[in-house]
Order: structure tokens, then C-alpha cells, then sequence
């Protein structure tokens, strides 16, 4: 039954309603008014409405109070008509067609829509962008057109309503015509060939198209009516992506690989045996277990005298004081939530500070190591969470002002699996409103070495807090871009692992055969414990496997072949050619258009996981109408087909990528912008490691020198599963060389550059946003209920 959306003004309407029924039947017996039996019985449209109603109702012709029946017919003069052919249509519970069918198949297109009430429904009480539920269980949007014409379902009521008052009650009868635009005609069938890149098509397969396609139609919105959750990452598809071509002929895993064990034999880059058995660790280190891995952890790190210099140093680093006790973990969350706080008017980073249950998760860290219990490199070492992610009793923002007070009381696999490692929260980091670059509802991210540009990327506060030294590490996501943008704009190293590896339940869906949980990090080996830390097979992501260890400690650098492309940079060619390993010229021209491959799958999907969010009022809510509402719209018009040959294309992409690199362990590619690396890598899944390689001073402006520089980025590429090697390479690229090491000058800025009111900045949120209005602003909340 159609319903309002604030209940309490519902039942207060209501209950004047019932006050004004009863009023009515008093009015009625004092002046010989007809009772609501008379009034069917006198009009003949009433009385053929009663007719069909009646078969199916023990209590009578009309309908009890609150409860709502529909009945459908032609046009007035054929109404009679339909009625003794059986042909006119109620949606209660017995055996009706839905409007939809009806419609569909009558071959008219204009209907009498006749909803009879008895009682206190008004049609007054239908609002805009309600979503309504009818009997047949099918939904449908009512919305409100320039000069006061309503459709429900897409479908035009050129008039409504009327009213009658009786002695015993009032009856509500809504008169409509309904005028079906769905149904389609041969032009539109010819403008759309035109979208789908087909025909031309003759007069008479127009025809057969219109029915064709009219009746998909249909199909739509029936699926519709299943109420599928937007972003729910458990109502998963069955076409489930694998960046393996073939299925693995061991049974232990992807791989030869189960929890536990390394697929040793046979690979002369891996040289130890430390991730099967416990091996005594050197004097002056420790050895601690942690998902698969022993890591050794130094023990003869030093505290810095400055705070800065403490929030600069690496997890391992950390890990090793933390062991000595020369600091406590609630030391170090107290100091990174300070920095947060501290920088959080210059960066515009942070969704949400945590305050509480970081110290909580600190104090029971010290308590834990206290009695000598560790449980990895991981334990007690705070860390940020791209507000993507889930976590109980906090906001999950998704960077939308629609979601900004949505809490998911439910904990995310990377947050579990982190939990779990002892690491402690500090922070939700912003995120690109539903995962489309810097700008979020709150601001827009800057990027730590040059606050006078926006940090790019989704996982843009994820990155722009690692490099600025606001937290050890990140959590970011990738889609295509969201974390090779900001590592490559911030200087930040940013390890994108094998897709699968990591598991995204709890995580907002946005395409799921492309999206990829990484870390930022400050070195490369830190990133490995990260991402090994939350590697594992999620139950409930059907795209989630049991990915071998990651673990560059056991990887011979100099025994690899890495190949690089001639757009790569020279010296960091000549740097690791320098470590021992042998340099390979290759050419990565590809056959498959992997962007255009990409594009096609990344907004099929998206839009099917933003669905009822474009339906509905909630895309007009977005700052930047130009990124995701268009494209999603854009996204309706794609063929079911063209998203099958996009996967089709795929898979020889795939194909290429493997031929390309067989007998590679590594490839060195520009990190975004040359070559197309990040079109190919993430529509075929391979793991990426992107790292800084030095920095360029920003151009001075009228002669004036500034420490404000553009980082130099390069970023290694590989097959599936060869994540350890990439990490192996790069960690010994950054022991040898310090650019990782470099901080961002945020603290020394021209006045003139920090004074900068950058669009969609917080400083700008009055002047630049796209308007709201004041009662859309207030419905923003019933919007995301609906949702």
C-alpha cells in the first residue's frame, strides 16, 4: 500500500483522516446521506469495479480500511467491454496479472487505472521519490514532473483522483489515465540501434523488435522487484572473475598453495625455507609467525629523539622498539592521532577519528606483549582504513554527504584480519565520493608534497596520511586507479596484490570482478606483511582464494630476469641492474584495446551495483555531477551482450599478458600514465608495486624558489601470485637507495600556496558546490533508506 515517507506524519494524517470518516458517517445519519452500499450501487463504474472486486473478497465489494486494490482497463469506451471478457485486472492476491503484464499485453497504450480505498488513504500522500510496494510484490518510483504531473514506474497519470464521503466511511477513488512510456515504438527502437552500434534494421523487424524489447522491459523490472541492496558485497554475482587462465592442477590451492606452505620446488627465486619450518633467528633479531610467514624483526633499532622522526619510521622499525620496550603502543596511537589532528586542516584526510577504540586496542596490545604474547610484526602498531571499509559502532561514509551518517555495524575482512594481527585503528581516511577521485563530502584531499593540488584517486586519504607520516601504513582499494594514482601523485610506495587475494566482505561493491584491497606503506616489505596479514579465503567473497604467502624475505633479487619498456626510467633500469638482476628490454603492445576492455566491464558493473542509487532522487545529491551520475546513466545503455564480449576480450588480454611475460619475474612500466599499465593490470589482475624513484622541484613561480616537489614514481608489474618477487625487488631497490625515505615539506609552504582555496575544498564548500536544496538536504536520510 502506498505510504509516506516519515511515519509520524503518516499516522497524524491518518488519524485526522479517521476523525474526519467518523465525523462524516455522524454528518451522513444526521442528514440522509448515502451509505457507501447506495453509492456503489448507483454508479455504474463503482458497481463494475465492485463486480471484479467482489469474486475475490469474502467481506464484500469494497475493501476494508487501509487496504488497497488496483483495477486496470482500457480506455473508457472499451471498459464494459473488458469487463465481460474477464479481461479487466486486479493486483490482490488472487490470480491477476501485474500492471506490467497487462499493459504488455493488451497492445494498447493508454489505460484506465482505477485504485479503490475505503477509509483514510488520500492521494495527496504519494510523494516524490517514494518507492512504492505493490501486492505483486513489484516496486515502482513515484515522481513529481514539471507542472505537477505524476508517473509511478515511468508510467504518465494524466489526471487523478476523486472523492466520495457516505454515511459508513469514505471512499477514495483514484481516476487515472495511465499512458505506458515503456512500451516502445519503431523510432525509439531505431534511435537506440544507433546507441547499441547495430542495423539499420527494416520495417518489419521493427516491429518484432518493439515487442521484443518491450517485454525485456518487463524483465527488468521484475528483477528490480527482488530488491537487490546497492554496494551489497554478499549479493554477489555468478560470473565470477579469476586472474588464472587455467584452474590450478594441484588440490592444495591456487598455486600448489595452502595455508602454511610455499610453492618452493621448481622456482630458483625462492631460496629459503622460512615460511615452512621455525629457523633460529640471528642473534640480535626476532622471528615472529603471522599468517603463513616468519618474520624477522631487527632488535637493535633505537628510539629517535623526535616525535617527527618516530612517525616517519618503518613497521619493522616500530615492531622492533615496541619489542624492546623502548615504546608502548598507546605512546605511538597517541602520537599518529595527533598528527592526524594536527594536519587534518591542511590535508583534508580524515572521515573519522577513532579515538576510543584506538587506545583500547593499544592498551590491550601493551598487555598482550607485556606478557611476552606477539602476534606478528603488526602488534600494537596503529594504522588508517579507507572509509570504503566497515567497521562496528563507526560511520562507513563511502565519501557521499547521502551516507555520511551511515554506520554498518558489521567488521570488514581487512579490518578483521588486522584485528586479528594486533594492529590498532586510528582512523577512517577519505575516500572519493563512491570511489571516484579526491573529493569527498567533508573537502578534497591535497597531496602532502604540493597542498596546492588535489592528492588524485580514490584511496587519496589512505595515501596523503601515509606520506605525510600520519599513520605507518593505509589501507586503500583499487578499481582502476584509485591507489597507482595517489602513490604515483604523492611519492608513496603502494602495493596492489593479485586479485583475490584479499577478501571485500563489508567492503562497498563497486565493480566486482576489478575491485582489489592494497596497502601504502613506507617501504615495500612493510606492505607485505600488511597485505599477508589480510590474506586469506573469505568465506563470503566467491572471488577470494587462498593466495600462497607473500614473503620477499626468501626471494633472490639477483637471480631474477626483469624486464622493463623503453618509456621506464633509465636509471632506475641501471639502479637494478646494480642489485644483480638481469635487465630485459620488452615491448607491452597488445592486440586487446585493455582500456577500452575495461571501461566497458568497470561501468557495466557499476551500474548494476548502483542501481537503485540512480533510480531514485540519491545521484542528485552528488558534488561532482560530472563523474559518477553520468557515467552510471551513461552505463544503462550497454548491451548485455557488448559486457560478455568485453569479458570475452578479457581473457585474451590475459592470454597476451601471459605470453608477454613468461620467463619474466618482473616488469618496470611507468606507474600510470605511459604504456596503459593500469588499464591492462587491473583488467587481468596482476599484483603492482609502485614506489618513488625521486623528486622534481615545482616550478617556480616569478623567480621564487620552493620545497614543494612532483615525485618520480615507476612501479613494477608481474603475473598472478608473483606478488613476493615485485616486493623483493623493489625492497632492495629502496635498501640501496632513500627516496622512500624523503617527507613532504607540509610544515615549510609559501604563505601565498597554503592560503589556496582549491574547488570543493572545505574552504570553498559554500561558494562551488552543486546546490541542494533545503528539503533535499533533509531528505538525504529517507533517500538512503529507500536504498
Amino acid at each position: 500500500m502506498p505510504r509516506g515517507r516519515a511515519h509520524g506524519e503518516w499516522w497524524r494524517l491518518a488519524a485526522g483522516a479517521i476523525l474526519l470518516a467518523a465525523g462524516l458517517q455522524l454528518w451522513g445519519a444526521a442528514h440522509g446521506q448515502k451509505t457507501v452500499g447506495e453509492l456503489v450501487a448507483e454508479d455504474k463504474r463503482l458497481g463494475i469495479m465492485s463486480a471484479a472486486l467482489s469474486v475475490a473478497l469474502e467481506d464484500g465489494p469494497i475493501t476494508p480500511d487501509g487496504t488497497a486494490y488496483t483495477v486496470i482497463a482500457p480506455t473508457d469506451r472499451a471498459f464494459a467491454k473488458a469487463t465481460e471478457d474477464g479481461s479487466i485486472l486486479c493486483t490482490n492476491s488472487r490470480a491477476c496479472a501485474s500492471e506490467n503484464e497487462f499493459l504488455f499485453s493488451s497492445g494498447v497504450e493508454e489505460f484506465v487505472l482505477r485504485h479503490v480505498f475505503r477509509g483514510y488513504l488520500f492521494p495527496e500522500l504519494w510523494t516524490d521519490g517514494q518507492i512504492l510496494r505493490s501486492v505483486n510484490g513489484a516496486y515502482s518510483k513515484v515522481e513529481n514532473l514539471d507542472g505537477g504531473a505524476i508517473t509511478i514506474g515511468g508510467a504518465h497519470l494524466a489526471q487523478k483522483n476523486s472523492r466520495i464521503a457516505a454515511a459508513d466511511g469514505v471512499i477514495l477513488v483514484v481516476d487515472s489515465v495511465l499512458k505506458d512510456y515503456s512500451r516502445l515504438d519503431p523510432s525509439a527502437v531505431a534511435s537506440a540501434e544507433r546507441i547499441a552500434d547495430v542495423g539499420p534494421f527494416s520495417d518489419g523487424q521493427y516491429r518484432v523488435l518493439v515487442n521484443e524489447l518491450t517485454s525485456y522491459v518487463t524483465c527488468y523490472r521484475k528483477i528490480r522487484g527482488l530488491g537487490f541492496r546497492d554496494w551489497e558485497s554478499r549479493q554477489q554475482s555468478a560470473l565470477v572473475f579469476s586472474p588464472l587462465l587455467s584452474k590450478p592442477s594441484e588440490p592444495e590451492g591456487v598455486g600448489g598453495c595452502e595455508e602454511g606452505h610455499s610453492r618452493i620446488g621448481g622456482d630458483p627465486a625462492l631460496k629459503g625455507l622460512r615460511r615452512q619450518m621455525f629457523v633460529a633467528p640471528p642473534s640480535g633479531k626476532a622471528q615472529e609467525w603471522s599468517n603463513g610467514v616468519f618474520w624477522t624483526i631487527p632488535l637493535d633499532v633505537e628510539r629517535p629523539d623526535s616525535d617527527d622522526d618516530l612517525a616517519y619510521m618503518t613497521v619493522m622499525q616500530l615492531a622492533s622498539l615496541l619489542r624492546q620496550k623502548k615504546v608502548t603502543s598507546k605512546e605511538l596511537t597517541a602520537l599518529y592521532l595527533d598528527r592526524l589532528k594536527r594536519y587534518d586542516d591542511t590535508l583534508e584526510a580524515v572521515v573519522t577519528f577513532t579515538d576510543s577504540l584506538a587506545m583500547s586496542q593499544a592498551a590491550q596490545a601493551d598487555h598482550e606483549m607485556e606478557a611476552g604474547v606477539f602476534r606478528g610484526p603488526l602488534h600494537g602498531i596503529p594504522y588508517g582504513l579507507k572509509d570504503l571499509m566497515a567497521v562496528p559502532n563507526y560511520p562507513t561514509t563511502w565519501g557521499a554527504e547521502l551516507f555520511s551518517n551511515q554506520v554498518l555495524n558489521e567488521a570488514c575482512w581487512p579490518y578483521k584480519q588486522l584485528l586479528s594481527s594486533g594492529a590498532v585503528l586510528v582512523a577512517k581516511l577519505a575516500t572519493g565520493a563512491m570511489a571516484w577521485g579526491d573529493v569527498w563530502f567533508n573537502g578534497r584531499t591535497k597531496n602532502p608534497w604540493n597542498i596546492a593540488e588535489g592528492s588524485c584517486g580514490s584511496s587519496s586519504g589512505s595515501g596523503a596520511a601515509t606520506s605525510a607520516g600520519l599513520v605507518p601504513f593505509a589501507i586503500g582499494t583499487e578499481t582502476w586507479g584509485s591507489m597507482s594514482c595517489p602513490s604515483e601523485t604523492m611519492g608513496v610506495t603502494g602495493y596492489r596484490p593479485t586479485f583475490g587475494t584479499v577478501g571485500r566482505t563489508g567492503v562497498m561493491s563497486l565493480a566486482p570482478s576489478l575491485d582489489k584491497i592494497g596497502a601504502f606503506c613506507r617501504e615495500a616489505t612493510d606492505c607485505a606483511i600488511i597485505v599477508n596479514a589480510m590474506r586469506g579465503k573469505d568465506p563470503e567473497d566467491m572471488s577470494s582464494v587462498i593466495a600462497p604467502p607473500i614473503d620477499p624475505q626468501d626471494v633472490a633479487v639477483e637471480d631474477m630476469r626483469i624486464g622493463y619498456i623503453k618509456e621506464a626510467d633509465t636509471q632506475v633500469v641501471r639502479e637494478m641492474a646494480h642489485l644483480g638482476a638481469q635487465m630485459v628490454p620488452v615491448t607491452l603492445n597488445f592486440s586487446v584495446p585493455a582500456s577500452d576492455v575495461v571501461n566497458i566491464i568497470l561501468a557495466s558493473e557499476a551500474g548494476a551495483y548502483f542501481d537503485q542509487w540512480l533510480r531514485s532522487d540519491a545521484s542528485n545529491t552528488m558534488r561532482e555531477q560530472h563523474k559518477w551520475p553520468d557515467y552510471i546513466r551513461s552505463a544503462r545503455f550497454i548491451p548485455a551482450v557488448e559486457y560478455i564480449q568485453a569479458n570475452r576480450a578479457r581473457v585474451g588480454l590475459m592470454k597476451e599478458v601471459s605470453a608477454k611475460l613468461a620467463g619474466l619475474d618482473a616488469v618496470l612500466v611507468p606507474a600510470r600514465l605511459q604504456g596503459n599499465q593500469n588499464g591492462v593490470g587491473n583488467g587481468v589482475g596482476t599484483p603492482q608495486v609502485v614506489f618513488p624513484v625521486g623528486f622534481e622541484p615545482v616550478a617556480a613561480k616569478e623567480g621564487r624558489a620552493s620545497k614543494r616537489k612532483d615525485p618520480k614514481v615507476q612501479a613494477l608489474i608481474g603475473l598472478p601470485y608473483s606478488d613476493a618477487k615485485l616486493l623483493a625487488i623493489v625492497s632492495a631497490y629502496q635498501t640501496a637507495t632513500t627516496y622512500h625515505l624523503r617527507r613532504p615539506p607540509i610544515d615549510d609552504v609559501e604563505e601565498d600556496v597554503r592560503d589556496l582555496c582549491l574547488p570543493y575544498s572545505r574552504c570553498s564548500q559554500k561558494n562551488d558546490r552543486e546546490d541542494i536544496s533545503d528539503d533535499d538536504a533533509g531528505d538525504l536520510a529517507d533517500i538512503a533508506d529507500n536504498l
